[in-house]
């Protein structure tokens, strides 16, 4: 199923009817047991049900949060799965987070799990606290890292306020690990504040 997945890809993306391109291509594929009918479910909700039907509880609310799926990056659901609130691709923690990543001299898009292991060795710091909360906004329901996402360059911004980016291979400063450490911590930070929104209790 993988290998079907991975060769019919650049037709889902592609085509505007991405439900017959499929069904075309696993029929010349000669696949057996091709479905009648196939139904597309959006990416955030496909997150939310496999959580929320798999949960050991009813669950009255769910939050799925991802770097962008479709046009989404957080979405918040109620028992039936509706949504209750969106926050659009470009209002993306996992991009705000891969910014650090790369601020850090980490590639983009595929080293930010390593930041989680530095985050710890980091120490903390008032400044490195107030420079975050000025570039990005919590609240009980809400977040905006669009001052980081939407800058033209995000890690230039970053330099403004903790110091010189670190360019692999260089060895990391003390900043670099404090940084890494609010960085975690901030990122922490805007789920709980959705935790705590009217829209997910």
């Amino acid at each position: 199923l993988k290998t079907v997945a991975r060769e019919a890809i650049d037709f889902i993306r592609e085509d505007e009817d991405p439900i017959e391109k499929v069904v075309s291509k696993l029929e010349s594929m000669q696949v057996d047991d091709v479905p009648d009918q196939i139904e597309t479910i959006s990416h955030h909700r496909s997150h939310a049900a496999s959580a929320a039907y798999c949960a050991p509880f009813d669950p009255e609310a769910s939050i799925t949060i991802d770097a962008r799926g479709e046009y989404d990056s957080t979405v918040l659901w109620d028992q039936n799965l509706e949504r209750t609130r969106t926050f659009e691709y470009y209002n993306s923690i996992g991009y705000f987070y891969t910014h650090g990543a790369q601020y850090l001299g980490y590639r983009y898009g595929w080293d930010a799990g390593k930041v989680m292991g530095l985050a710890p060795y980091g120490d903390y710091r008032p400044e490195f606290e107030e420079a975050f909360e000025e570039l990005v906004d919590i609240e009980d329901g809400g977040y905006d890292v669009t001052r980081i996402t939407r800058a033209d360059d995000p890690v230039a911004l970053f330099e403004e306020y903790f110091g010189e980016r670190r360019n692999y291979p260089a060895e990391f400063e003390q900043y670099h690990h404090d940084f890494a450490y609010h960085l975690q911590q901030t990122t922490a930070d805007i789920p709980s504040a959705l935790i705590r929104s009217p829209c997910a209790s």
